[in-house]
């Protein structure tokens, strides 16, 4: 197996954010097989116990800025900073977490050092997006029903995935929902579906659940929801749909771990 040096791109490391918790489990796994992985990030806060476990084992640069609109008039700087790093630890593959602005980072660093980039998209983070603006001040909330935001970032996804060698989704919905996009409905791209992996050394299937546990859900047709527990998360509407579900399944029971 070859070894290769990767820089991650992330938008941001913090408390509760699964997708960079999912970047540094990945680039644990890739560091123990050999390859070496640096990681590159607009900015952390409130890091956890969690994320405090992977520092002193992966390196990673922070550029300590936000994410928002300015951060285009920055960029020039950002990508010189970066061109340092790549060149210092001798970068073979570029790899971003998000269709957006840190893919269109790792696009243009990627055609600058002729370097193919790879996007990782474990949701649609375009909604996140409009979530944001929907519950936002009258200003936010205007700009969310003229939907040029949305026409925006829809556009941003077809001109950062155009120009990527590989995108992998971790579900078939993700891929899906990203294919009905406006820009993207007629556009072909190099695409994978790998599911995210399960450390074993920390979660076993070989582990006995409890007598009491396993009774209590004993011949019952189970949901369970395994995730952060807020409003974007749409547990509300996981609720709604187990309603209209019991009709016809009256032994479905829902277990929310969060």
């Amino acid at each position: 197996m070859s070894i290769v040096n990767i820089l991650f791109i992330l938008p941001q490391i913090h408390k509760g954010g699964g997708q960079a918790i999912q970047a540094l489990n990945l680039a644990e796994q890739l560091i123990s097989k050999g390859n070496k992985i640096i990681i590159l990030t607009f900015k952390m806060k409130k890091t956890t116990k969690e994320i405090k476990q992977f520092l002193g084992k992966i390196p990673i640069y922070c550029y300590k800025v936000e994410l928002n609109y300015r951060t285009f008039f920055i960029i020039p700087s950002l990508i010189k900073t970066a061109r340092k790093l790549i060149k210092d630890w001798k970068i073979e593959v570029i790899q971003s977490f998000d269709p957006h602005l840190s893919n269109l980072f790792a696009v243009i660093l990627g055609k600058l050092t002729k370097l193919p980039v790879i996007c990782r998209i474990g949701a649609i983070h375009r909604y996140f997006y409009e979530n944001k603006l929907l519950n936002g001040n009258v200003f936010m909330k205007i700009m969310y029903y003229t939907k040029i935001p949305s026409l925006f970032l829809m556009f941003m996804e077809y001109f950062t995935i155009r120009e990527t060698k590989v995108v992998i989704s971790n579900t078939k919905y993700v891929l899906k929902a990203l294919k009905q996009s406006f820009f993207l409905k007629s556009c072909r791209f190099n695409w994978k579906v790998i599911p995210n992996g399960v450390n074993i050394r920390k979660f076993s299937p070989n582990k006995k659940i409890p007598l009491n546990i396993s009774q209590k859900f004993e011949n019952k047709e189970i949901i369970l929801y395994l995730g952060r527990i807020n409003k974007f998360k749409g547990i509300e509407i996981l609720i709604q749909a187990l309603a209209r579900l019991e009709r016809k399944i009256p032994n479905i029971h829902l277990i929310i771990i969060g």
